[in-house]
């Protein structure tokens, strides 16, 4: 059973309302050691982690040894606290080691610390030592793990040996694995397979909705989401993921209406302030977007996440306002995360120079030291930092800058047999600048090396029904017509 499925559940709702009873009335009649676990689960799904270790700690009290509270201790510890030795002490405490519980914080602590060989080593020790009316949801179980970790060969290797093919939970494990894979085609076909059989799950509707969103299928996300808020108008993922669905559409006065009204009901949703943050700045009512992206920055103080796109999102805005000391702020913030790559870094600074308008010769200056750091020995990565500027350049109107860096990487792609990003971009400043052959050139290689950044950037210029990939041979029969043809074209 998925957690969903679980919290709606009678039985969940029955155990519910035994251990609210049993607080209330402090009599000691406490669900058992399972159902506590469930409901830990519940709070910590809610973010009210630290209940949640208190009904652990209650269970453990009541059962010592058990092994569902310490597998969600243990789940705490690894993943809220980035502990793998305590979690480790938890995996030993738990009484019966042939138990799922065991098996899975183990499992869990392996792969948490990328040690697959000894993992595959461990589970043909303890699978086959398993009942045999458990093994089928437990192959189910350490399928998801591994998804959990993006080990789809593994994951799928263990889903097969599930015999309860028909059973949502298997059907639902194979989605998760043909996400992994990108195959959006077939996740999305196996949810409506299941949509069919159960038509009014919202959670289901959601889950759908969400492959709709990794397809870029946002229309389609968007009606999903429609059906899922139909069912439950509660249902909170759905409703983040219909606003994603509007920004994405750059319907952005529904998005902000909407994210309004959600943030109403969350006021504390990091997340939600973040997307205003983002919508407000497309509106170009910048004062208003510092405002969410200052308070997302408070909210995400305690977790660190998101903190890239706070930081990026406050100095876009900021040097909207030309508060570029402020802005340079937040760029030297985001360059202090691990995760964020100086190319990112760089890009960002570059565009804040562009927009607060500093000297030319400063900017020049920065992107020269910049690509000295690329260029060297590195074709692929100086090629990369050309793109970035260049598309920096063209999105701050700046169009001869962004002819002349695309025009500089040109001169590196032909080392590049399989480079596909920027054509676009260098043929319709190729267009403004007035370079005819360039433009054509551009064109031809963004159609034929990446349709979808040509639809994107060009796609304005063509008519609807026009393929990206043809804009090109459009392009030559648009001349021919004008009398603006060259037979060289054709070769």
């Amino acid at each position: 059973m998925q957690e969903d499925d679980l919290w709606k559940s009678p039985e969940f709702q029955e155990g519910m309302a035994a251990y609210e009873r049993a607080k209330e009335q402090d009599d000691g009649n406490y669900p058992n050691a399972d159902m506590l676990d469930c409901i830990a689960d519940y709070y910590d799904g809610l973010g009210r982690t630290d209940e949640a270790i208190a009904i652990a700690d209650l269970a453990l009290d009541l059962y010592p040894g058990a092994g569902a509270p310490l597998y969600f201790k243990g789940r705490v510890a690894l993943h809220h606290n980035d502990a793998p030795k305590q979690a480790e002490t938890y995996s030993n405490q738990i009484v019966d080691k042939s138990s799922i519980n065991y098996l899975l914080l183990k499992l869990d602590i392996l792969l948490y610390e990328n040690k697959t060989t000894e993992a595959e080593t461990f589970l043909k020790e303890v699978y086959d030592r398993l009942p045999d009316d458990q093994r089928d949801p437990c192959a189910e179980m350490i399928a998801s793990m591994y998804l959990n970790y993006d080990y789809t060969p593994e994951a799928k290797a263990w889903l097969a040996r599930s015999s309860e093919k028909k059973e949502h939970s298997y059907r639902l494990e194979e989605c998760r694995i043909a996400e992994n894979e990108k195959d959006y085609a077939r996740a999305e076909k196996i949810m409506q397979q299941l949509i069919d059989e159960q038509p009014y799950n919202d959670d289901y509707w959601n889950r759908l909705g969400t492959i709709q969103m990794q397809a870029e299928a946002y229309e389609r996300a968007l009606e999903s989401s429609e059906y899922s808020l139909a069912i439950n108008p509660a249902n909170d993922a759905t409703l983040t993921m219909r606003g994603k669905a509007l920004v994405e559409l750059k319907r952005y006065d529904e998005a902000l209406d909407f994210y309004q009204r959600y943030q109403q009901k969350n006021p504390d949703d990091m997340k939600g302030e973040l997307s205003l943050g983002i919508i407000l700045t497309n509106l170009e009512h910048y004062d208003e977007a510092v405002m969410h992206y200052q308070k997302a920055e408070r909210l995400a103080e305690a977790t660190a996440e998101e903190l890239d796109q706070i930081y990026i999102g406050m100095a876009q805005a900021l040097s909207k306002l030309q508060r570029a000391d402020e802005a340079m702020s937040y760029i030297d913030k985001l360059a202090e995360l691990d995760e964020v790559e100086d190319t990112e870094v760089c890009t960002e600074r570059f565009r804040v120079m562009l927009e607060t308008h500093w000297p030319v010769e400063e900017v020049a200056a920065y992107v020269e030291q910049a690509l000295a750091t690329y260029l060297f020995g590195k074709s692929w990565q100086g090629c990369f930092l050309f793109y970035l500027f260049g598309k920096t350049a063209y999105e701050c109107h700046n169009y001869a800058l962004c002819y002349g860096l695309f025009q500089r990487m040109s001169m590196l792609t032909d080392k590049i047999p399989k480079w596909y990003l920027g054509f676009s971009y260098y043929a319709i400043c190729s267009k403004l600048m007035k370079s005819e052959d360039e433009f054509k050139k551009a064109l031809r290689l963004a159609c034929r090396m990446n349709p979808a950044e040509a639809k994107e950037v060009l796609g304005d210029r063509f008519p609807d029904d026009v393929p990206p990939e043809s804009y090109y041979d459009y392009y030559l029969e648009w001349e021919k017509l004008n009398g603006e043809y060259s037979e060289e074209d054709d070769e």
